[in-house]
């Protein structure tokens, strides 16, 4: 496998935009944010299939690979506004007025805890972390790994002539009410001489145990005390566990099957919204399957597609029932 550097990556970056799941899913880069992972986790079906089939798996002879990490420092996740519905240019006018706000309401509200973390190299070690996860799995037969800060480049003819192609794209955030840090890493894979659309593709996410009750700006206390000593835990976790996650999710792919697995039914919070908004955060039920499971963690699969690492005691575990 040929060596990827980090050199001269930095200047390439550029702020992540979020895009609807069909936009993603064309350019290769699936999702990346708690409103799209929970999308898929309560119906939302994907055109493309989270497993290829064993045919398909057996014509990989070398694979390319090219994570994605647009972002050069944390983010924050708000709400975009739907005010304006129906209101034709006016409405859009209040919609854009609004969200902006919003926006920068939120990167304030980060601020604090960015400047606390500057040391914090967030990518380089996530990319150190997943590559070895990505290098290990048999099937793929990677060739490179390319770790790319710049937004995601549409997959072309060239880019699966000699070989299939996986994409990686990952943003890494704050919750909406500050509680919560999210890593979610949206996959795409694609076949030789197949460009137009993944063989394969699926989305998986890490979200930390929350840093307490209170939210917003005194969350973001919570997350900077003794030298934001919770903040670097749970990113060392997130990154750790984004490996496990994306190692789970390129096997499922391949078509390899968890022994350990058991079928469970869960109720988690995926979407941790500020009460001021008037959006209840309350509990997604989701059926499928507990791949591991520890006092602390546990990593779910809803259904056969995306897959999740929560904290255990945030979950509430169920038989699966028919």
């Amino acid at each position: 496998m040929k060596p990827w550097k980090l050199t001269g990556v930095d200047s390439l970056a550029q702020s992540a935009r979020r895009q609807t799941l069909s936009a993603r899913l064309q350019s290769g880069l699936l999702a990346a944010g708690a409103t799209l992972c929970l999308g898929l986790a309560t119906g939302c079906v994907s055109p493309t299939p989270f497993t290829l089939k064993p045919e398909a798996v057996a014509t990989v002879h070398r694979t390319d690979v090219r994570s994605y990490v647009p972002q050069t420092e944390l983010k924050a996740e708000f709400l975009q506004s739907g005010y304006g519905a129906g209101g034709g240019l006016i409405g859009a006018i209040v919609d854009a007025s609004v969200t902006s706000g919003r926006r920068k309401n939120a990167e304030d509200r980060v601020q604090r805890l960015r400047e606390e973390v500057r040391d914090v190299d967030f990518r380089t070690l996530y990319w150190e972390a997943i590559s070895n996860a990505v290098c290990a799995t048999p099937w793929l037969k990677v060739e490179l790994f390319a770790p790319l800060s710049s937004n995601l480049e549409r997959v072309t003819a060239p880019t699966v002539a000699q070989g299939a192609a996986l994409n990686i794209g990952t943003d890494y955030y704050l919750s909406q009410d500050c509680r919560v840090l999210v890593v979610s890493t949206g996959l795409g894979f694609y076949l030789q001489s197949q460009h137009k659309k993944p063989a394969a593709a699926n989305i998986v996410a890490y979200h930390s145990t929350e840093i307490g009750k209170p939210d917003g700006a005194q969350a973001i206390l919570l997350w900077t005390t003794n030298g934001a000593a919770a903040f670097r835990q749970a990113a060392s976790e997130a990154i750790r566990e984004s490996a496990e996650l994306v190692r789970h999710a390129l096997d499922a792919m391949g078509g390899a099957s968890t022994n350990t697995s058991r079928p469970a039914q869960i109720r988690a919070k995926l979407l941790h919204a500020r009460g001021d908004y008037g959006i209840k955060s309350g509990g997604v039920t989701m059926k499928g399957q507990i791949i591991e499971e520890s006092a602390d963690r546990i990593i779910f699969q809803a259904g056969r597609g995306p897959i999740y690492s929560l904290p255990r005691r945030e979950v509430e575990v169920s038989p699966l029932t028919k």
